[in-house]
């Protein structure tokens, strides 16, 4: 559920066994997240901050802030506070957890509407799929969870009254959704962009945005598959902390996917940096989306026309940020 302790046992003087390592996790990616946060800075105030601000730019925003936010929380947890405010951090740290998966849902419905020819079937497929860890945790904490304030090392904890059973049946079914989603983005980026990789020699090793889709797309899919899988694996297998509805899988899992997606779109971002100073223009003024059309302001934020750095004799329509390539 979160890198923040979950436990099962209600009384008060029962420290599960596994309570250090699944700490040691939290930790661990807490401390990935500050570094990635750090290194990725100096981009972040190149090709986000410099720019004008675009929903696109917020979307980046919330992403980042709300993971950091998150983080500072959890932290904050590993040492003693008063009961009173641990159910205020508890309440917003679930608050900026799950915007956060709002965030990523939203941000896989938008791909899969620019690559699909603006499908808005699929569009709201992707998005119903992608929020179902969303909706069910939001239901699992308003329901099952019961913030207490234990002795160290628990501290500021959240008690899981949910039966086990449940939990694992749920949590199955929503990594299969999130799954599923995350497949579907894929399979319309391969199949939008397929045409611009098949002909990598007429872009002259140029950025660019097909790149981009393919590659850090992919690398997030096959990451956050394996996670989800592990998380599936281990909770029904059993094998994971005692105190935890989940397994030592979760909190990379969750820490994780607003890092990939700030790579994502930090990579979207400098592509468009590099062709704007490269100063190369091609023939077409600025670049259009596959299918015709014009997409919503809001999707057509993730990146505005821009030159693609194609000569003269190569007539080439590329989508911008979220979009897809197209050679004649």
């Amino acid at each position: 559920m979160s890198p923040m302790c979950v436990i099962m046992c209600p009384e008060a003087d029962v420290v599960p066994h596994g309570s250090d390592l699944y700490t040691y996790c939290g930790i661990s990616t807490s401390a990935l997240v500050v570094f990635d946060w750090l290194i990725t800075l100096g981009d972040e105030i190149s090709y986000i901050w410099a720019s004008p601000m675009k929903a696109a730019s917020w979307l980046f925003m919330a992403n980042r802030y709300l993971l950091l936010t998150s983080v500072a929380l959890s932290l904050v947890t590993l040492g003693p506070v008063s009961s009173q405010s641990c159910t205020v951090i508890q309440w917003i740290f679930a608050i900026c957890l799950y915007s956060g998966d709002l965030v990523a849902a939203v941000f896989s419905a938008c791909r899969a509407y620019a690559l699909s020819r603006q499908s808005k079937a699929l569009a709201i497929i992707t998005l119903i799929l992608a929020s179902a860890p969303l909706i069910m945790n939001c239901i699992h904490f308003s329901v099952w969870i019961q913030v207490v304030n234990l002795p160290a090392p628990l501290n500021c904890s959240v008690q899981d009254n949910a039966p086990p059973s449940l939990s694992w049946r749920l949590l199955v079914f929503t990594r299969a959704c999130q799954l599923v989603a995350d497949l579907l983005v894929v399979a319309v980026t391969w199949k939008a962009t397929k045409h611009i990789m098949q002909n990598q020699d007429v872009l002259g090793g140029r950025p660019s945005y097909s790149m981009v889709l393919l590659v850090n797309g992919g690398a997030s899919f096959v990451i956050l598959a394996v996670l989800n899988i592990m998380h599936i694996v281990l909770s029904l297998l059993s094998i994971e902390p005692e105190f935890s509805t989940g397994s030592y899988a979760d909190p990379f899992l969750t820490m994780l996917s607003p890092v990939l997606i700030s790579r994502f779109l930090l990579a979207l971002q400098k592509v468009n940096h590099t062709m704007e100073s490269s100063g190369d223009m091609p023939t077409l003024p600025s670049l259009a989306f596959a299918g015709g059309g014009n997409l919503p302001a809001f999707i057509a934020s993730f990146g505005d026309p821009m030159p693609i750095g194609i000569t003269a004799r190569t007539s080439c329509v590329e989508t911008i940020g979220t979009g897809v390539a197209e050679i004649e």
